[in-house]
């Protein structure tokens, strides 16, 4: 158990290379240690390596049937590595094997929201909502459906709550931030954007929202400013690159905004 302590810990610390090799290691010692493999699927999940994941995921099951948290994560791999149908496979396995926790509805519903099926999506987060009125993901993931399905309001209300009861998820201050924006309430959009960079600089959406509110309010500089930093993180997102074309056309750079316009289009041919 020595390798799997240290692999652990190795992972904590993000020595992810250092964690995969320990947990090969303990492997070799112990090739039926299901807590090994489940440790070394979830390293190979955070590294996007989702094949590789869920393969230590299906050995775990194999070796403890019955491995909770073995399945939910199978489930995410296969939603990561983009198969949808064998996620939502997983999930109402596990759903009807009695795993009906907040969390496994909720990231079920993420899946289906991903299918476009914003009304499945939503009533799995009523169901999260109901087992734990206080999982503050169920009402953030059910906020953007309702927003995807037209109701602003209702979105609006579930973001509200998201914030309140876990004030630290970046992932709600940027929906509602966004959301915010819609309304034209600018001061409230800058500071959910403000709030989600300061809890997770790394998310291009934070700083998309942060230029777009600060173009709103007449800072055109600070606005480009958050459109490269949103674009440098999240190449793949249409939306920065449409953003700033916007930016890049109001400073009088024609030829930089049409080849802004251009990338957006590339990632959503629907623009």
């Amino acid at each position: 158990e020595g390798f799997l302590v240290r692999g652990d810990l190795r992972e904590y610390m993000g020595e992810r290379d250092g964690a995969l090799a320990d947990f090969g290691r303990a492997l070799e010692i112990n090739p039926g240690f299901a807590e090994v493999r489940y440790n070394r699927g979830l390293t190979l999940f955070r590294l996007k390596r989702s094949a590789e994941a869920a393969e230590d995921f299906r050995a775990a099951l194999r070796l403890r049937p019955g491995f909770t948290d073995a399945r939910s994560s199978l489930a995410a791999a296969l939603a990561q590595a983009g198969d949808a149908a064998g996620a939502l496979r997983e999930y109402n396995d596990l759903i009807a094997e009695g795993g009906e926790t907040a969390r496994i509805f909720v990231d079920r519903a993420t899946v289906r929201a991903r299918q476009g099926d914003h009304a499945g999506a939503i009533r799995d987060c009523d169901e999260a909502i109901r087992v734990e009125p206080r999982y503050g993901r169920a009402w953030s993931v059910r906020g953007h459906s309702r927003d995807q399905r037209g109701d602003d309001r209702g979105a609006l209300e579930d973001f509200d709550r998201a914030v309140e009861l876990d004030p630290g998820d970046a992932d709600s201050a940027i929906n509602r931030g966004g959301l915010r924006g819609q309304f034209r309430d600018w001061r409230g959009a800058l500071e959910d954007a403000e709030r989600a960079i300061a809890l997770d600089p790394r998310r291009p959406e934070a700083f998309h929202n942060r230029a777009v509110a600060r173009d709103a309010g007449g800072d055109l500089a600070g606005a480009l400013e958050d459109c490269e930093r949103a674009v440098a993180l999240g190449p793949e997102l249409a939306a920065v690159w449409v953003t700033r074309a916007a930016m890049r056309a109001k400073q009088g750079d024609l030829a930089g905004a049409r080849a802004d316009y251009d990338e957006g289009v590339k990632r959503n041919p629907g623009l």
